[in-house]
C-alpha cells in the first residue's frame, strides 16, 4: 500500500511515541499443568518471552 503524507506522518509519530515510556503496566500470569515442575517451566517461558516488553532503564 501506498501511503499519503498524511498516513506517513502519522505512522512516523506513533512509532516516535511508541519507543517512549508513555505508561506502565503490570500483568498478572496464571499457568496451570499436571506438575508443578511442568507449570514452573510454562511460567518462565512467557516471562521470558514477555522480557522483550521490559523497560530497559527499569531500576525496580
Amino acid at each position: 500500500k501506498i501511503f499519503n503524507q498524511a498516513e506517513t506522518e502519522a505512522h512516523k509519530m506513533v512509532g516516535e511515541s511508541a519507543v517512549q515510556p508513555g505508561f506502565e503496566t503490570s500483568i498478572r500470569i496464571l499457568v496451570a499443568s499436571e506438575t508443578r515442575t511442568s507449570a514452573h517451566e510454562g511460567l518462565k517461558t512467557l516471562i521470558s518471552t514477555n522480557s522483550l516488553f521490559t523497560y530497559e532503564y527499569h531500576l525496580d
